[in-house]
């Protein structure tokens, strides 16, 4: 008797895990970039060059090489992991320190310190962004992309959000008098660029191998990076060289050119006042008085100006159209002490300190300017004339 078995069928499974081949785990893992250390290092060896360069260690000849090891970033072909963020971190081993004097100010400024560095940062990888443009895209050299970028973006910030014209690269060169001269041709920006130039020809210069040991390229990877023939190298250099004798001998002609005639002699006080303290009103008394004391002892030194700092002088000048009456604007703006900002007493104050100084004062203070419309105020300066039975404010 036969017997029937019924075989079922052996079920799959719905889904199997692929494995990769050798050959393409090994192509996978060359298209791996470079880890994040290496970006890091560089990034970080940057800020502290440039950290270095300016007040307090004021150490000037630092910023000809401070670019160099971000510049790194420029040359390799391929990013690190992260690469961005490592630009952006060593920007801030920058700033952080270098804007540390905001908080002396006041300690709502602790804020304002760490925002301003972390908008400063930013800089750096935008930096390394359009210089990778410029030298991979556009195929400029390095040694001609990087004092073009770094001036633009120095630029830029000056004005962008108002500005922030700190901390240029030129900046740092305040004691090489003979470059500085170039500043009425081109303004720091010159100088900047001069000493920018100089980092991106630096970094064109440092071999691969370097590149390789600092971990910027990949070890199964070493022919990712930008390489310059030996003979061009120099040929940069030397154009480098001449930029700088160029710049260096315009300044000697100017310094040793016709002298100038000697300018006014002026007086800088300084009562060091917290800034909290512009507004405490019961203060206003004791500001006044030692600025008067301080120009007191700057009137012995016989100057033809002496310069108050911001806002010391406490009550606001007023400044109104002409055909309005006090009246119209009091009613226009109820709140508004038009009373007060009109006593004679706040002008005649100034007038008999520049009289009793007889010199001109540059005062800081708040200026108020109102019509029927609006008020508005700025932090303003006046300038009062001493003239030997009159003064005049301006």
């Amino acid at each position: 008797m036969a017997t029937l078995t019924a075989q079922t069928p052996q079920t799959q499974p719905a889904w199997r895990p692929r494995t990769n081949s050798l050959e393409e785990i090994i192509a996978q893992g060359r298209t791996q970039p470079a880890g994040i250390r290496g970006a890091l290092a560089v990034a970080c060896a940057t800020g502290l060059l440039m950290w270095a360069a300016f007040t307090p260690l004021d150490f000037g000849p630092l910023a000809w090489i401070c670019l160099a090891p971000l510049c790194l970033l420029v040359r390799i072909e391929r990013p690190t992991r992260s690469m961005y963020l490592a630009a952006w971190l060593g920007g801030l081993t920058f700033w952080v320190p270098a804007l540390q004097w905001m908080r002396l100010g006041d300690k709502a400024m602790y804020p304002a310190w760490i925002v301003l560095s972390a908008y400063m940062a930013v800089y750096f990888p935008l930096f390394v962004a359009l210089t990778r443009v410029a030298v991979w895209k556009l195929r400029v050299p390095v040694t001609c992309a990087v004092p073009v970028v770094w001036t633009g973006l120095e630029l830029f910030r000056s004005f962008f959000l108002t500005g922030f014209a700190w901390y240029h690269l030129g900046h740092s060169q305040h004691h090489f008098t003979p470059l500085t001269q170039i500043a009425d041709l081109a303004g720091t920006y010159g100088i900047s660029f001069v000493v920018a130039a100089f980092s991106g020809c630096l970094a064109e210069m440092v071999s691969g191998s370097l590149l390789l040991t600092w971990g910027l390229i990949p070890a199964h990877a070493p022919h990712g990076f930008l390489e310059t023939p030996r003979r061009r190298q120099w040929q940069r250099l030397g154009g480098c060289v001449a930029l700088f004798a160029a710049c260096f001998i315009y300044g000697l002609v100017r310094l040793n050119g016709p002298e100038f005639p000697v300018g006014p002699k002026v007086s800088l006080i300084q009562g060091d006042f917290e800034c909290a303290l512009e507004h405490d009103e019961a203060r206003w008394i004791e500001i006044q008085r030692t600025h008067e004391r301080l120009t007191g002892e700057a009137v012995l030194q016989q100057p033809q100006f002496i310069v108050w700092p911001e806002t010391m002088f406490r009550w606001p000048l007023l400044d109104t159209p002409p055909g309005v009456t006090d009246q119209e604007l009091q009613k226009a703006h109820p709140r508004e002490p038009i009373s007060y900002y009109r006593d004679p007493n706040i002008r005649k104050r100034l007038s008999d300190l520049a009289q009793m100084a007889r010199a001109g004062l540059i005062v800081g203070l708040s200026g108020k300017e109102m019509d029927l419309e609006e008020v508005r105020n700025y932090n303003s300066a006046v300038l009062v004339r001493s003239e030997e039975h009159t003064s005049e404010l301006q």
